[in-house]
């Protein structure tokens, strides 16, 4: 999973921009999508997968790694259906306007 091709969309705080943590993301080959030092509509935390995953499993032990990865695919597919995922679903849709405006703030964009 970490071979194909991930990009990493972080905001610009010194802790992600620090060089021992660029160098890790390097390593592994993955892309860090650039970010504007002040852009609302591309906040990361809009699109953090993380926490709304972390939550429903908070306190199960999964014995395997298939198990998790099972799990994980079950609570991806629970928030897809709850439209919680609409704002890392419009992501691409963000970035590209984001670039055709040079990072002008998008006024009501959903």
């Amino acid at each position: 999973m970490l071979d194909k091709g991930v990009i990493i969309l972080q905001n610009n705080c010194t802790v992600h921009c620090a060089a021992i943590i660029t160098e890790l993301l390097h390593k592994y080959g993955w892309e860090i999508l650039p970010h504007s030092a002040y852009c609302p509509d591309m906040s990361p935390c809009d699109y953090d997968l993380n926490p709304k995953l972390k939550e429903p499993m908070r306190g199960f032990y999964f014995p395997d790694i298939e198990e998790l990865m099972a799990r994980v695919t079950q609570e991806i597919r629970r928030l897809n259906k709850e439209k919680v995922l609409y704002k890392i679903q419009k992501l691409p849709e963000r970035w590209r306007k984001c670039i055709e405006l040079a990072g002008d703030y998008i006024e009501g964009f959903e």
